[in-house]
């Protein structure tokens, strides 16, 4: 707080005794300014050294001593009285005054001083100069706000450039496709689907960034249409069925039969979900069985919820990591010679997708006895 060396030094009342002489020195020390006042609003302790001057009260019209938030807003008294409050509520109350002359920011709390039956006998007033504070805060504010128009001008840059990225690798595969069907020897076959393997899995790292960019730019919306579920879901067991048979794992899929087929909602979203997820488990199983269990979890007249569980009997993941691999570019195993790749954004869209269809998505795993991703959308 700044000084007003314009009034004179005022000491602060000290007990006879050499303990009170000690609290009166440490509450002279103080960086923060105190002040007491009695039921009278009558100063009894200060150890603001430029504490008004009867000058200063004279000027102000004021026969007593006031609280330091009417002196340094020029005023006679506050309305309602800060000390007033406290000595009827026995409750602290708190403020904040900005002193346009310095341009400073400071706080002001009140506070009940009770005597050993728990009388508010005095109330303090303590002041804090919190300028520096607000500067950082404005900063940090100032900051973060850059911080988010750069992520959202880099999540606008890469949705718009979706077509473009994804067209000439589309090409690229299209033409690895039909140098496939030409006459090729054994080695120049190896060379060509070695090309399309890489190319399929460089376009599914770029899907999956460009629909996290689109996401985060607000700009992904659900195309409401109605669709067959076990249709959908069989199309599924098409995919994956000569994965699991080829891996030697057994892939079971099990739907309840109070599910009604007949939905209203967005299929391929709800495919992209499922797909990562199964993907996931099979990624992460190497003996075992996957399998998809989809339940009815409510209805009502205008809407139901279905329960999608994705258990597999992998690796499992460690309790410490669970609530950490919905995090965008998170991986468990983030080391260089990991074993799985992959962008680390496949859960962060699947649980932004579930959002959007009034779901969510959580894990519960075991380490070494497999996972099991339970997914909730609203159709």
């Amino acid at each position: 707080m700044p000084d007003h060396p314009e009034h004179p030094a005022k000491p602060a009342q000290a007990a006879g005794s050499a303990q009170s002489t000690n609290l009166t020195d440490i509450l002279n020390s103080l960086p923060e300014l105190l002040t007491a006042f009695n039921q009278k609003k009558v100063m009894v302790f200060s150890n603001w050294k430029d504490a008004p001057s009867p000058e200063e009260l004279a000027r102000l019209g004021q026969e007593r001593q006031i609280c330091a938030a009417c002196y340094l807003k020029n005023a006679q008294a506050c309305s309602p009285c800060h000390i007033e409050q406290v000595f009827e509520t026995g409750l602290q109350k708190s403020m904040e005054l900005y002193e346009a002359s310095t341009r400073s920011f400071r706080s002001i709390s009140y506070f009940p001083i009770r005597d050993q039956t728990g009388k508010v006998t005095m109330v303090a007033e303590l002041i804090r100069d919190i300028t520096e504070n607000r500067r950082l805060e404005r900063e940090l504010r100032l900051a973060k706000e850059a911080a988010e128009m750069a992520d959202k001008a880099k999540s606008d840059f890469l949705a718009t450039m979706s077509h473009e990225i994804r067209t000439p690798m589309n090409g690229v595969l299209g033409m690895l496709d039909l140098a496939l069907i030409t006459e090729l020897d054994a080695e120049q076959r190896e060379y060509v689907e070695a090309a399309q393997n890489s190319a399929e899995s460089l376009l599914s790292l770029i899907n999956d960034i460009l629909d996290f960019s689109k996401i985060e730019a607000g700009i992904v919306t659900l195309e409401i249409q109605a669709f067959l579920l076990r249709k959908r879901i069989a199309a599924l067991c098409t995919m994956f069925g000569p994965k699991a048979e080829e891996r030697g794992i057994r892939f079971e899929v099990d739907i309840s039969p109070d599910v009604p087929d007949g939905l209203m909602g967005d299929p391929m979203r709800l495919r992209q979900v499922l797909v990562n997820l199964l993907s996931n488990a099979f990624k992460f199983t190497d003996k075992g069985s996957v399998r998809l269990e989809i339940g009815l979890q409510s209805n009502s007249s205008n809407h139901l919820v279905l329960e999608f569980k994705v258990i597999d009997t992998g690796i499992g993941i460690k309790k410490e990591d669970q609530s950490k691999i919905f995090g965008r570019f998170v991986q468990v195993d983030s080391s260089t010679r990991r074993r799985h790749q992959g962008t680390g954004l496949g859960l962060t869209i699947c649980q932004k997708l579930a959002e959007l269809m009034g779901g969510d998505i959580t894990v519960q795993s075991t380490p070494g006895a497999g996972s099991t991703f339970i997914f909730h959308a609203k159709f």
